[in-house]
């Protein structure tokens, strides 16, 4: 069941629907796969970085999916490499992370990337698998006292 959105490119004003948006899905979303004590130090370990977030928008090719003023989803690449892939919780299959991720990949061809790489969490791995994604390996990341498993996949290009 997808839907009508429109995607376009974020700028530094969207900040505070971006980290809106991220906490909420990783509250929501992230529950049946991470630990409430995992999912804290992962929001708060985000958190206090707001001067990186907004590098990040200005200087990825960071994607927004938006019906009228609602935030439905965000992504973006860097360098190959899918940074950010996000989205709404109430929108969760429905399209709106699959519209992001062919644009994303897009960009990528069109700046000569042949292989996109990613860093996933436990929640998006299946997500990432049915795009073609393989896993790589599990990585450990130490936030806090919190070990929060993700996996690096990566996609060949065509």
């Amino acid at each position: 069941m997808s839907m009508n959105f429109k995607i376009r490119r974020a700028t530094a004003s969207d900040i505070d629907l971006v980290q809106e948006l991220f906490r909420l899905t990783v509250s929501t979303l992230c529950q049946k796969d991470y630990t409430d004590d995992q999912i804290a130090a992962w929001l708060a370990a985000a958190q206090g970085n707001l001067p990186q977030w907004i590098r990040k928008l200005d200087q990825q090719y960071f994607l927004l999916a938006t019906d009228g003023p609602q935030l439905l989803g965000f992504g973006s690449v860097d360098e190959g490499y899918i940074d950010f892939m996000y989205a709404h919780a109430d929108y969760a299959g429905r399209g709106v992370a699959s519209g992001i991720l062919r644009e994303l990949e897009s960009e990528a061809s069109r700046n000569g990337h042949q292989v996109l790489h990613s860093d996933v969490s436990i929640t998006a791995r299946p997500f990432f698998e049915k795009k073609g994604f393989k896993v790589l390996h599990a990585n450990e990341n130490i936030r806090g006292e919190e070990n929060l498993v993700n996996y690096r996949m990566e996609k060949h290009l065509s």
